[in-house]
C-alpha cells in the first residue's frame, strides 16, 4: 500500500509542478486512470470524477496559467517561505530551510527552473519518495511535520477553490487523501491542519 500511495502522489505532484503539456497529460487517460493505484473509498471517488471530467487541453493550460503563473497577482502561491514566513517573499526563510535539509541529508531536487526549490509539488514528491523507502521513515516524518503539515493542506484547499477546472480540482483533492494517508502514520490522527488559505495571505512584492 505504501508503494501505491507514493506513486499516485508523485505523479499528482509532477502534475501540478510542471505546466501542462500534451506529453505530461498523456499519463492522464481513460486508460491510465482505471489502472491507478487505489488505496480507499476517498481517492476511488476523487478518480471516478476526473476520469468523468472533460480534459480538455486548451481550458487546463488556462486554469494552470491563471492560478499558478498570472498575470498578475497569482490565484494560489506554490511555495512556502509566502505562507510561513514574517515576510510573505520568495526565497525567504523557509526557502532556506527547507535547502538545508535536503543537503544535509543528501535529498535531491530535480528543479525546472530558477523558482525557488520549496513548492508545495517538489515537497509532496520528496515526502511520497521517502514514504516508499522503509530507511527513510524518520526523514519522512521530518518532512510530514515541519514541511507539509504547516502549509500544505491550506494551500491545496485554496487550489480547490481557486481551480475552475475538474481536472485540478480532483488532482488537489487526491493530493489531500494522500497527504492524509502518510500523516496518519507519524501524527495523531486528531490533528487538524491549519484553516489559513490564500485569501489571508498578503504577499509582498
Amino acid at each position: 500500500m505504501k508503494a501505491d500511495i507514493a506513486l499516485a502522489l508523485k505523479t499528482v505532484a509532477q502534475l501540478f509542478y510542471c505546466y501542462p503539456t500534451s506529453d505530461l497529460l498523456s499519463v492522464i487517460t481513460d486508460t491510465s486512470l482505471q489502472e491507478w493505484p487505489v488505496v480507499g473509498d476517498d481517492d476511488a471517488e476523487a478518480l471516478q470524477i476526473l476520469i468523468a471530467s472533460d480534459r480538455d487541453f486548451n481550458v487546463i493550460c488556462a486554469d494552470y496559467t491563471r492560478m499558478f503563473i498570472g498575470p498578475g497577482k497569482k490565484l494560489v502561491y506554490p511555495w512556502s517561505s509566502i505562507y510561513l514566513d514574517d515576510e510573505p517573499l520568495m526565497f525567504g526563510d523557509s526557502t532556506e530551510r527547507w535547502e538545508k535539509f535536503c543537503h544535509r541529508y543528501g535529498i535531491g531536487i530535480e528543479q525546472q527552473s530558477n523558482d525557488p526549490s520549496d513548492h508545495f509539488a517538489l515537497i509532496l514528491w520528496v515526502m511520497a519518495d521517502l514514504f516508499d523507502n522503509p530507511q527513510a521513515q524518520s526523514l519522512c516524518e521530518q518532512v510530514v511535520k515541519e514541511f507539509c503539515l504547516p502549509w500544505i493542506p491550506s494551500l491545496l484547499t485554496s487550489v480547490v477553490a481557486a481551480s475552475q477546472t475538474v481536472f485540478y480540482r480532483q488532482l488537489a483533492q487526491l493530493a489531500q487523501i494522500y497527504l492524509r494517508l502518510i500523516a496518519e502514520q507519524f501524527v495523531d490522527r486528531t490533528y487538524t491542519p491549519p484553516r489559513t488559505t490564500i485569501a489571508d495571505v498578503v504577499v509582498k512584492r
